[in-house]
């Protein structure tokens, strides 16, 4: 009796047998090729500067919404917050305002240990360039700090701190770098960068998004081999937006008064000129002023009827005294005095 076997197993076992056939014999190559592989992968682990990635969150304010509250149609429009949302994210994300990271940070003269290794927050001293858009690119300038003269040595030349010096790379002045956590002991070299040019790397290293389709949160995300570079960044960034918000608002309210100031002078024109229309028209044609006359007549006539009120009271008395006269004209007696 014969046993048929089914068709699976036997197509299983022949791709296997198929396989071990045909790679088995090729096992050393494939074992060299697994330890090329995780050298290569340690190698690139040791040598392979990391990139860590940097976020920071700002809530972006609907300066319109609530302004027509009983606006039906305001009040559904839903993506009202969204479109301008949208375009302060544009406006993060604008060249002008990393232009104005990359000067305030001086990321146009980064410095390094003499390894290599970026010393942002080790140098003791900062570049800054009195031009910066003038800038000549150099690769790699050696220099020693001397902390005790607080001199910058260059080419066995000695430069003061705080104040621009011309140098063979440009008009520089040295400052204390303000982002130091530790000095390093090594010595330094700088370089010079166009700041056009790093503004483009950090531009591409950003990343601006809202949090949702109809929320008002703006996540920025940015990639940097320094964390505290990168943390830096985005603050600088986050202020120079806020200082271009308001700086927007100053010079809107600015115009806005100066416009209404030069309203209210002509305004102001205008009224003089037809108050001295008015007035020559009354003057032309004889008319008067209803309530002032109305005003003029009622103190004469309270001023008339104190001065008959007073008379009245004279008369009486001339009265009084007649009468007494008449009947005392036969006794010698003293006349009242009024």
């Amino acid at each position: 009796m014969n046993v048929v076997q089914p068709k699976s197993e036997i197509s299983n076992t022949t791709l296997f047998e198929d396989l071990k056939n045909k790679y088995l014999p090729f096992w050393p190559l494939f074992f060299l090729l697994v330890i090329v592989f995780l050298i290569g992968a340690f190698l690139y682990l040791s040598f392979a500067t990391p990139v860590y990635e940097i976020t920071a969150t700002v809530l972006i304010t609907d300066e319109r919404k609530g302004a027509d509250e009983n606006s039906m149609v305001e009040s559904l429009n839903l993506l009202s917050s969204k479109k301008i949302v949208e375009n302060e994210l544009e406006v993060l994300h604008a060249r002008d305002l990393m232009d104005q990271v990359v000067d305030s940070l001086l990321l146009y003269a980064p410095i390094h240990e003499a390894n290599t290794a970026s010393a942002y927050s080790t140098s003791p001293i900062s570049i800054v360039a009195k031009e910066p858009l003038k800038l000549t690119p150099v690769e790699k300038v050696g220099f020693h700090y001397d902390s005790v003269k607080r001199n910058v040595i260059i080419d066995q030349k000695a430069y003061a701190l705080d104040s621009f010096v011309n140098t063979p790379y440009g008009n520089f002045k040295f400052i204390v770098n303000s982002h130091l956590i530790k000095p390093a002991e090594d010595s330094f070299y700088f370089s010079l960068l166009d700041p056009k040019v790093v503004t483009n790397i950090f531009l591409s290293r950003l990343d601006v998004a809202n949090s949702s389709k109809l929320s008002s949160i703006v996540n920025l995300t940015l990639a940097d081999e320094l964390p505290k570079r990168g943390e830096d960044i985005l603050n600088t960034l986050l202020e120079k937006y806020t200082e271009g918000s308001i700086n927007y608002k100053n010079k809107l309210a600015k115009n806005t008064i100066a416009f209404v100031n030069e309203r209210l002078i002509v305004v102001s024109d205008e009224l003089n000129s037809v108050e001295k229309q008015i007035q020559n028209y009354k003057s032309s044609e004889g008319i008067v002023d209803l309530t002032e006359q109305g005003k003029m007549y009622l103190q004469n006539v309270g001023d008339n009827s104190q001065k008959v009120a007073e008379a009245t009271m004279q008369l009486s008395v001339l009265d009084e005294v007649e009468r007494y006269v008449t009947s005392k004209e036969n006794s010698a007696s003293i006349v009242p005095s009024t």
